[in-house]
Parts: structure tokens; sequence; C-alpha cells
């Protein structure tokens, strides 16, 4: 156990850093995961928002059994939060990466990663699985790849390939099935099991692409406060307050924690992903605790946005 909690008065919020575990579990989707380390960082939650930005939109097993640095905070109810996560360097396993220049002319660039700080690595347009457009701006593109130190000092790519299906398509960098809809992507080795996004399963349990199912919507949705789309039906908008200002890639999990570190004790939040975006909502027990929310909420600053709060306004409007 670190010395900082050991001595730490009890009730007292403290940080400890230079920590090492293993990813027990991720959810790309919902943006948060947990590592098991040692000691009263035996089981510790971490959010997407914790990790370099190069690895932010990462899908599937990617990070599941991956070895991490980190530094925590142990809150006074004994909860432990992981914060500053990075990424290993492990033997034949991919890391993350972002695209930092390319050049069209000679059809080649440079991918920079937090795993390999000061290092440029070297990639080819033809080190990619799939035709890139020819007129892609590849700057900035987030990338998974493996890479090689050759006898002269330099590093080079020796697989690459765009982080997730979306990213792929903003760049041409997977072959589709127009009739299915479906990617028909590579991978490494034994694969990152489940794929990514939204029902892409691993191609032969060995790595990305196949089968894709058809899409269907998860829950009816009902129109709320400034015509945002919310995933319930909320009874009694006197306990229930609006949340606007939230920036993308935010859960409903990050956004009931940030209530709940305002000292608040929210019974439910979600996040609305629609065409107004930055929205959501937050329930309370009465309708008491949604007005003292209002208040200690508003202008709070969530993930670098400033929140915006109001009393929940049920619209008596059909479902979409």
């Amino acid at each position: 156990m670190s010395d900082a909690v050991a001595t730490a008065p009890l009730g007292a919020e403290v940080a400890t850093s230079g920590l090492q575990g293993v990813v027990r579990s991720y959810n790309g989707s919902k943006g948060f995961g947990f590592i098991t380390g040692e000691g009263a960082f035996s089981d510790v939650m971490f959010s997407r928002f914790e990790l370099p930005e190069d690895a932010r939109e990462v899908r599937g097993n990617f990070m599941e059994s991956r070895t991490v640095t980190f530094s925590a905070i142990i809150k006074p109810d004994g909860r432990a939060k992981a914060t500053a996560v990075s990424i290993l360097e492990e033997v034949d396993k991919p890391i993350t990466g972002i695209i930092k220049i390319y050049s069209h002319e000679h059809r080649n660039g440079l991918v920079q990663s937090h795993t390999l700080p000061g290092v440029d690595v070297r990639f080819r347009l033809e080190d990619f699985p799939s035709q890139i457009y020819p007129s892609a701006e590849l700057k900035g593109g987030l990338v998974l790849f493996e890479s090689k130190h050759l006898p002269d000092g330099k590093c080079v790519v020796t697989k690459i390939q765009f982080q997730t299906h979306k990213i792929a398509e903003k760049y041409g960098g997977m072959e589709f099935d127009g009739s299915k809809g479906c990617g028909k992507g590579w991978g490494w080795g034994g694969g990152f099991g489940g794929g990514f996004g939204g029902g892409f399963g691993g191609y032969g349990g060995k790595g990305w692409g196949g089968g894709c199912g058809p899409w269907q919507p998860m829950f009816q949705k009902w129109k709320g406060k400034g015509d945002g789309k919310g995933q319930r039906r909320i009874e009694d908008p006197t306990k229930a307050i609006w949340v606007g200002g939230l920036p993308t890639g935010s859960t409903y999990e990050l956004l009931k924690e940030h209530a709940q570190s305002a000292g608040l004790s929210p019974l439910w939040a979600e996040v609305h992903n629609n065409k107004v975006g930055g929205t959501g909502a937050i329930g309370f027990k009465t309708a008491e605790e949604a007005q003292s929310a209002i208040v200690a909420l508003n202008g709070s600053v969530f993930d670098g946005s400033s929140l915006q709060t109001d009393a929940w306004q049920q619209k008596d409007r059909e479902p979409s």
C-alpha cells in the first residue's frame, strides 16, 4: 500500500501516482473500465477521459489485459478512481497512435503514440490493409499499429489500421459490401475478440470485420426540454433536471459520477445523443434535491466544459 494512503487522515481524499496494473475490463462505447492493481488499488475505475488523446476512441477488447501505468485518487468513501492512464508497450501487441503528418506526393507519413514518447514512426500508404481515398487528409487520424526499430535507429510501421469502423469509413480505409453495409477488415493474430462498434464481430475470431447485423433502435425515445430526445419518460419532472453543455463522448455513468462529486445523490442520469447534442438529464429522490442540484451543477466544469442546468420541462409530444 502507498505511504500516502497509509498515512492519510480518515475521510480525506488522497492522490497517489506511479502505479501500475492490468486492465480487467473496458467498455469503449460507454467510456469506462476497471484496472486491477495492488492493495488499495486492486479494483480501480477509470474513464475514457483519463486515457491519452490517441487512445480515447478504441473499442472492442483492445484495452483488456493491457498493462498500464496510472495515478489514482482515494475518495472519502474509500473508492479509488484512476487518472492519467497510459498504455505500456508489450511484445506483439499493437498500440494506439495518431497520424502526425502525411505526404500525398510521397505516399508516406509519420505516426506518434503516447506509448513511444518522442518517437516518430514512419509508415507508407501501402501499409494499410485496404485502399485509402487518394485525396484523404490523413493527418490527425487515429490508428492502431505495430512497429520495429531499424539498424539506423529509425522506427517503421509493420502493421497499421484505423481504430474504428467509423474512422476507417472517413478515409476509405476499409472495403465495404454495399448490400450488407459490413466491413471486411482485417486484424492481428488472434484478433481482439468481439470486434468494435455497432455489432461488428471478430472476423473468423481473428480480428476485425465480417458480419454485422441489421440496425435496430434499442429503445423508444421521448422528447423533453429543448427538444432533446431522452431514453425514458420522466414521470415526475419536479424530481429531474435538464443538463446542457455536455462534451462529445459523455456517458450517463460519468454524468452521474460528476453529480456525486458535487455532494449530490442522483438516482439516475442519461445523456441524449441526437441532432441537438450535448444535453442530458439527472433524476433525484425529491423535488428539493433536484432544485439543489440545479444550483450546485450550474456552471460546474465537466471534462473541460461548463454545464448549464435547469428544471426539467416535460413536453407533451408523441414519441419519435
